[in-house]
């Protein structure tokens, strides 16, 4: 496998130290209705929805991604501090930034160095964070701890008239205790196509039915919150319909 058949992007929304490589391709987020310009390319041009980013948070990178990209055989997103790390002896979840600066430069950490990557995504379909594994909560009682229910339950029923071949697996995916969290991800093309697929129409369809004006700044951005429920819903459903292999990976958050 080589970097064109490979490529991570990963979203930046404020200056910040960039990983940028063969495989790792930087973006800013939200460029259409930020402040700020980083300098790199964004999720604004082409086919996009760049000035929905207050909703839909990093969704607005997967879809321009889904949109405008010639897809290479495997695609995946990571946030400008927190990555998927591949690095098989190092087990840190923190990396201070004057570690991350050296390390980066001399490619000594395998969070970001090309063959890691490689071969740890050989034969795999989907690579994802590590689960939050809850002995009680659940997919759902877990969102109701920070978000107002009403919206779990609109995705949930939006999914499901959406989707009505599939409404006993959303209804069952209310009870999900393995968690996968981020939006992170690395998933084969064909794959990625589906998922992205199935999360905008519900994406889209809650949006019409949300009344924004009553959100404050932080539960604005419930579509992005939504996407990392949607995605743990598509993955019950597509292991129940496919034979897909999925592994997981540790995280490494870049630490100021």
């Amino acid at each position: 496998m080589n970097s064109s058949k490979v490529k991570i992007f990963v979203a930046y929304h404020r200056p910040f130290h960039l990983v940028e490589n063969d495989i790792f391709v930087p973006m800013q987020v939200g460029k259409a209705i930020s402040s700020v310009d980083l300098g790199l390319d964004g999720d604004d041009t082409g086919v996009n929805i760049s000035n929905k980013n207050r909703k839909y948070a990093e969704l607005t990178l997967l879809y321009w991604i889904w949109k405008n990209v010639e897809l290479p055989e495997y695609v995946g997103l990571a946030h400008y501090r927190r990555y998927l790390s591949f690095a098989k002896n190092d087990t840190r979840e923190i990396i201070e930034i004057p570690n991350f600066l050296h390390e980066h430069k001399t490619k000594k950490h395998l969070l970001w160095d090309e063959q890691a990557i490689y071969d740890s995504i050989a034969g795999y379909d989907i690579i994802l964070p590590k689960a939050e594994v809850y002995r009680s909560a659940t997919l759902e009682s877990q969102y109701e701890v920070s978000h107002p229910i009403e919206y779990f339950d609109l995705m949930i029923e939006t999914a499901k008239k959406l989707y009505p071949e599939w409404s006993g697996m959303i209804d069952e995916s209310r009870s999900i205790r393995s968690v996968h969290y981020y939006n992170m991800f690395i998933m084969r093309k064909e794959i990625f196509c589906d998922y992205m697929q199935f999360l905008f129409t519900i994406c889209e369809e809650m949006e019409k039915n949300i009344d924004f004006s009553k959100l404050k700044l932080y539960q604005y951005k419930v579509l992005g919150f939504m996407g990392e429920r949607i995605l743990n819903i598509y993955l019950h459903i597509l292991k129940s319909r496919h034979n897909i292999l999925i592994r997981e990976q540790n995280i490494a958050l870049i630490q100021e």
